[in-house]
């Protein structure tokens, strides 16, 4: 199977852009977390969810196939507070 030259044109410039982190998740669940304190943590996990999928904005870039990204970076790495954060603290502490 050969690759398209959209295709191949795309691949490169993936390969070529240089990672970033991307934190506009991260705050809009600490934002609802927040906000929800003291309600069932079920709840608070749901209405963080909800609140991301109306906030986030949806990045599509030229010549992708499947569009979207986790953030609004074409190669975005993002912190997830709800499920690992301890490592962020630990880099404070040396």
């Amino acid at each position: 199977m050969s690759v398209t030259e959209r295709i191949e044109k795309f691949r490169q410039s993936y390969v070529n852009t240089k990672p970033q982190i991307s934190c506009e998740r991260a705050k809009i669940y600490t934002d609802s977390y927040r906000e929800t304190e003291g309600e069932p943590m079920c709840i608070r996990s749901a209405k963080a969810y909800l609140a991301a999928c109306e906030k986030l904005p949806v990045t599509i870039f030229d010549d992708e196939i499947i569009v979207g990204t986790a953030g609004e970076f074409k190669r975005t790495g993002i912190l997830t507070p709800e499920f690992s954060w301890k490592w962020v603290d630990k880099g404070n502490n040396n």
